[in-house]
């Protein structure tokens, strides 16, 4: 008898890790599991119903394990499940997600609410400010949105922080660009470089757009230009090769300052494919075909032109003047 139970005792401590192991395996894979599908859910490419199914069912690494099963639920669009499970152990970033889903229903105090919370406790103070900014700049409130933006430059960026400084620094330049009742171009220039520069975007298409604005003013500035233009809308471009806007403005820059019709006619029939209901990239590509003297193709590329904007009179004078 004796010698079973010592047999039993050594097979239960030789076994015991290995049993344990194989459930803490279990677990570690379904969070990897989770984990996966739900990151794959963001590029809208998985399933972020698998993945909360996934990620429900183990107890591994419970600190990440809320994190993305509270994420699996956002992509989901499964708002209040989210807020259910981060509201009690919502570190910075949560809170933000907090605020902005509140912000998204126009429940303003909430959204303030967890913002202040996030500030008081020192959580990812550089995106709090960024965030203010953000609702301050959809209210249309440009000179607070401003002071909050420039807030935010003030805090060093941590690795809770979704946003950089250039994200910052970009969204500035764009109220001193279109929105504010003055527009300062020269703001506006200063910030995009030193957005570009310091080059710590929360994504590449960020960047790209970055390159693109600055490109699209010093376009406009003039042909002393065009060299650094075709510069800073390639990178935009080899960033973001979709970027409609882009392709049409170094379409332009490049012939005006190579003549170069064939690559020209690449970028701007390119933008036109990513946008052919917008008048300007028919406009444009028009203007080409007029310049190389290809009347039947500027005729056409007119008359999308004036189908599009019937009142574009630049566009019928120049169709007038082709049509014999």
């Amino acid at each position: 008898m004796r010698q079973h139970v010592t047999t039993g005792l050594w097979i239960l401590i030789f076994c015991t890790p290995f049993v344990l192991g194989i459930f803490h395996s279990k677990n570690i894979l379904l969070l990897n599991l989770g984990l996966v599908r739900w990151q794959h859910s963001e590029l809208a490419e998985g399933d972020p119903e698998l993945a909360i199914s996934a990620l429900s069912r183990t107890q591994a690494g419970k600190g990440i394990r809320t994190w993305a099963l509270g994420n699996a639920y956002w992509q989901s669009k499964e708002y209040q499940a989210a807020q259910k499970i981060w509201d009690p152990v919502a570190d910075g970033q949560h809170m933000i997600q907090l605020a902005n889903y509140f912000f998204q229903r126009q429940d303003e105090q909430q959204a303030v609410d967890w913002l202040m919370r996030a500030e008081v406790s020192d959580f990812c103070l550089a995106d709090v400010w960024f965030t203010r900014g953000q609702y301050a700049a959809s209210s249309k409130n440009w000179t607070q949105a401003l002071k909050n933006y420039e807030e935010a430059l003030k805090f060093p960026i941590t690795s809770c922080d979704h946003h950089g400084h250039s994200d910052v620094l970009y969204h500035m330049a764009l109220l001193w660009q279109h929105s504010i009742e003055h527009p300062d171009l020269e703001a506006a220039i200063e910030l995009y470089r030193k957005s570009i520069t310091r080059d710590d975007f929360a994504n590449k298409h960020d960047k790209a757009n970055a390159l693109y604005k600055l490109g699209q003013i010093l376009y406009v500035r003039g042909a002393e230009n065009d060299a650094e233009v075709i510069a800073m809308l390639e990178q935009s471009l080899a960033l973001r090769p979709k970027h409609s806007w882009a392709n049409l403005v170094l379409g332009r820059a490049v012939y005006r300052h190579t003549e170069d019709f064939h690559k020209a006619e690449e970028f701007l029939s390119r933008g036109l494919a990513m946008n052919n209901t917008n008048w300007r990239f028919h406009f444009y590509l028009a203007e080409l075909y007029d310049a190389e003297g290809l009347i039947d193709q500027a005729t056409e590329h007119y008359q999308q032109t004036l189908l599009l904007a019937p009142e574009n009179l630049q566009a019928q004078q120049r169709l007038e003047r082709l049509q014999p």
